[in-house]
């Protein structure tokens, strides 16, 4: 038989409970050891690393990281030069993830071109060396008439206490940094195209479509003229 002359302890609590901010009504709160997400958080989709060496052009990333932070902002910027500055705005406020981004990109222009100065002293070194096995090979065999080897061997300087190459004649040092430049600018863009090509793909309103395309037609534009300036 009930005793109605007592009340039940979770009547009072109820009673006593206030809804509020923080405080949710209690048949909407979790029940105590049971996990809001039971399914757990879906596979892959942990926060992956912004790979911005293949979405940043390397001079404008170079060209704002040397820039004094000025007082006013003048000029137009392209979006690749406003979301590289924006980051380094980020950053100087004391952002972590963007002092992080800026420290990891950094790390890797430096070994991008550290990369780029290793592969044009082995092509150097072995221009050098096959034009100098096919000059001594006309040589004993009596051909006056010389190869056309650009560069010529004798104009492949190699230092080889500090390891460094240097090119006269045709190939200058500022000529050969113009290149090097303009071949890692070249895979850049091809890069940027393949991954616009992806979003563009991926995205399903038409104006996010229409601004990827737009914007897929400026960097393959770009590309043109770099590779002309290469041809």
């Amino acid at each position: 038989m009930m005793d109605h002359g007592k009340d039940d302890p979770s009547d009072k609590r109820a009673k006593s409970y206030k809804v509020g901010y923080g405080k949710p009504p209690s048949h909407t709160q979790f029940a105590k050891g049971r996990s809001g997400n039971p399914n757990g958080r879906p596979r892959g989709s942990k926060n992956k690393p912004v790979d911005l060496q293949g979405w940043g052009f390397r001079d404008d990333f170079l060209r704002e990281a040397g820039r004094q932070v000025p007082g006013q902002q003048e000029g137009s910027l392209t979006m690749m030069q406003a979301t590289v500055r924006r980051t380094f705005a980020d950053a100087i406020r004391g952002r972590a993830r963007a002092q992080e981004l800026i420290l990891r990109q950094m790390a890797q222009i430096s070994s991008a071109d550290q990369a780029l100065e290793a592969e044009f002293i082995k092509s150097m070194m072995e221009a050098k060396a096959s034009g100098e096995l096919e000059l001594a090979r006309r040589a004993r065999l009596g051909l006056e008439n010389e190869p056309e080897l650009v560069p010529h061997p004798d104009d492949i300087l190699i230092n080889p206490e500090t390891g460094t190459v240097s090119v006269r004649g045709l190939y200058t040092e500022e000529e050969r940094k113009q290149f090097a430049t303009l071949r890692a600018h070249a895979e850049v863009l091809r890069a940027y195209l393949a991954q616009l090509a992806e979003m563009i793909a991926a995205e399903k309103s038409a104006s996010g479509r229409k601004a990827f395309k737009k914007l897929r037609s400026e960097v393959q534009a770009r590309l043109d003229e770099v590779e002309n300036a290469l041809s």
